[in-house]
């Protein structure tokens, strides 16, 4: 699952992992659509199949948000103040 290691790398990484998830989230109501228009699906088994798909997105997009880039431990940084 895409949730592990969230919490690592780039805001970079985190973005495109972020869209990753949008997509799929996407692409599991078109195919959930497809399948109501065809058949008779549960309300309750449409809005857990939903729930399911945005959970991935969910945990990208929180991690954009709790992104905190990496401090620079450059020594001579702090001496050109």
């Amino acid at each position: 699952m895409m949730k592990q290691g969230m919490e690592d790398g780039s805001l970079f990484e985190k973005m495109e992992r972020h869209i990753a998830a949008q997509r799929a989230t996407a692409k599991t109501v078109r195919e959930w659509d497809e399948k109501r228009a065809v058949e008779r699906v549960s309300p309750v088994i449409y809005a857990g199949a939903l729930a399911a798909a945005s959970k991935e997105d969910e945990a990208a997009r929180l991690s954009i948000v709790m992104h905190r880039p990496p401090i620079e431990t450059n020594p001579t940084a702090s001496s050109n103040i």
